[in-house]
């Protein structure tokens, strides 16, 4: 499916198909959104790129279409894997091994290995990696792919899972030129129940091991198995299937998106998404669960615009205050990642830093004292306060004022730490605060926010980062390998972005970035958006250009610059700047 909407006209819509706007502080974007997407329309179907549901909504689209057993819909679902699976390795002469759970995934596999022998493949053999269930659709398609001339092995006992899958590998390659693909139809989204200890789980934790030995492409039926299809963190950490390829039904699961994901679930193909009036269905479960996935390639009509006649005070005037004493460098990052986004007049305040290297690098940028923040709060259109702020006494003060005068704030890092104290002491708490309050926590951060572990945060972190919004009556940024913006009410999944990001400075940049839309007069949940997805494609580009390993914050400066103005084709020049 097409994911760009770039010279879609936002426009109002009352289509019935896309949900009804939210009424926070994200609803004039999700309004535009939608007006979007419904001009971006492919074989009259609309884009559904931007649905991303949990298991439990899974189960509610399930409902929809199931049969009395389930096996007329597991049987559409395997035939449409088998397709993909067909187009990614047509070779007939492919070795298939499917390794089989005892639940319904284990049924698509079998479809899928029946539809491979009906469409010639010649080696294609199951793996029963444990018992299977009784009384299920995956019986019948079990029966089903016997019935075909179907094999599987083994016929007995499941306990010497790794010789096992040495000799049936050894097996299938014999004579054959491509080497084996591995179908992944263990565990599926049916398996979040299930935990070390438990008899099945350990013979499928075994399977998941030698699986990821072997070397050999894997593809996974719905979720890579072992994999929290709500979270996409590991039941077990580290050992979860990692797939070349994920094959999932319906929409994406956040579990395919959220936490270590990445790491395991290769290159995500939705099938089945064109079931009649699917798109009905989940777009109105998708208004429910108020819930976006998307990436730079969504947001075209929201970059921004500037008039011809513009000046530098129109372009937005942003006050950042950091840099302490050995943090400079934050402060600096952020300001001129602030000057690539666009922001006409910038002023940084260091709280006790020095200021002679931003005036050497970017003489553009401004830099002020902490005894004038009255004067440049009431001068700025948006402030930002953290970037290497620290946690001294005095830092502590000019947080504190910058929080009761701005008008606009975007907090970042220690900046996060002195609003978690000031909401521990109401004395110290200012009488007013901003109208627009943007945080950017990174998991550790939103822990502290919300009085969680960090593994807490990273089990749940939707549900944290809609806390954290509510809480502190913002829109929270959490940033991860994928990163959630919420008002509290409607969240977006934004998952681009580069491995070669964990470097530092890679925050303060996003907050100059998100500060500097900000400032130039952005709605404040369409600035955080467009901020997080320039932000995270900037490294993308980065790194296909370069590389991962040696990534710095400043390099995705030149890339910002050109993705703000709409320019995403020309990462070349980019590197060469």
């Amino acid at each position: 499916m097409n994911n760009s909407s770039s010279g879609a006209i936002c426009s109002a819509s009352n289509n019935n198909a896309y949900p009804p706007a939210s009424q926070g502080p994200a609803s004039s974007f999700i309004r535009r959104f939608f007006a979007a997407r419904e001009t971006d329309v492919i074989d009259n179907n609309i884009n559904l790129s931007d649905i991303v549901f949990n298991v439990a909504a899974t189960r509610e689209i399930e409902k929809i279409y199931l049969d009395a057993d389930g096996f007329a819909l597991m049987e559409q679902a395997g035939a449409a894997m088998a397709g993909e699976l067909i187009s990614l390795y047509p070779s007939r002469d492919t070795p298939m091994a499917i390794f089989a759970g005892n639940g319904n995934n284990g049924g698509d596999g079998y479809i899928v290995a029946r539809e491979l022998l009906k469409s010639g493949y010649s080696r294609v053999l199951v793996l029963q990696a444990v018992p299977q269930k009784p009384g299920i659709a995956a019986v019948r398609a079990r029966e089903s792919y016997l019935a075909s001339g179907g094999v599987t092995k083994p016929e007995g006992d499941t306990d010497l899972i790794p010789d096992l899958i040495s000799s049936i590998l050894t097996e299938l390659a014999s004579g054959a030129s491509p080497s084996p693909v591995i179908v992944d139809a263990l565990t599926g989204i049916g398996f979040l129940k299930s935990r070390p200890g438990d008899p099945v789980f350990e013979k499928i934790a075994a399977a998941v091991r030698e699986i990821n030995r072997t070397g050999c492409p894997v593809i996974s039926l719905d979720v890579p198995s072992l994999l929290n299809s709500d979270t996409g963190m590991p039941l077990i950490p580290g050992l979860a299937v990692r797939a070349s390829y994920t094959l999932t039904v319906f929409t994406r699961k956040t579990g395919l998106l959220l936490g270590q994901a990445g790491d395991y679930a290769g290159q995500v193909i939705t099938v089945l998404n064109d079931l009649p009036r699917f798109n009905y269905h989940a777009r109105m479960l998708q208004a429910r669960e108020k819930l976006l996935a998307l990436n730079y390639h969504d947001l075209g009509c929201f970059l921004p615009v500037r008039a011809r006649s513009a000046h530098k005070g129109d372009a937005g005037r942003i006050l950042l205050v950091g840099g302490s004493l050995g943090m400079e460098g934050a402060l600096i990052t952020a300001g001129r990642a602030a000057l690539r986004t666009g922001a006409g007049l910038i002023r940084t305040v260091f709280a006790g830093g020095d200021r002679s290297a931003l005036n050497a690098l970017n003489p553009e940028i401004m830099t002020g004292f902490p005894e004038n923040i009255p004067k440049d709060l009431a001068w700025c259109d948006a402030a930002v306060a953290g970037p290497g702020l620290g946690r001294s006494a005095r830092s502590g003060g000019l947080f504190r004022e910058i929080y009761g005068k701005a008008r606009k704030l975007l907090v970042d890092a220690d900046g996060l730490y002195w609003l978690l104290r000031l909401s521990e002491n109401p004395a110290l708490m200012p009488r007013s605060r901003p109208e627009t309050l943007i945080l950017t926590p990174h998991a550790g951060e939103a822990a502290l926010l919300s009085g969680k572990t960090t593994a807490q945060v990273l089990a749940d972190p939707l549900g944290t980062a809609r806390e954290i919004s509510r809480k502190y009556g913002a829109i929270t940024v959490l940033k991860s390998a994928a990163t959630l913006v919420s008002d509290g009410e409607f969240t977006v999944i934004l998952s681009t972005g580069s491995r070669g990001m964990a470097s530092g400075g890679m925050g303060d940049l996003l907050s100059g970035v998100i500060g500097a839309l900000l400032a130039g007069g952005m709605d404040p949940f369409q600035a955080a958006v467009l901020g997080v997805a320039a932000h995270g494609e900037a490294g993308r580009l980065s790194e296909e250009a370069d590389g991962a390993l040696g990534m710095a914050a400043g390099d995705l400066l030149p890339f910002i610059r050109r993705l703000i103005n709409g320019r995403a084709g020309v990462q070349e020049n980019a590197r060469k700047n």
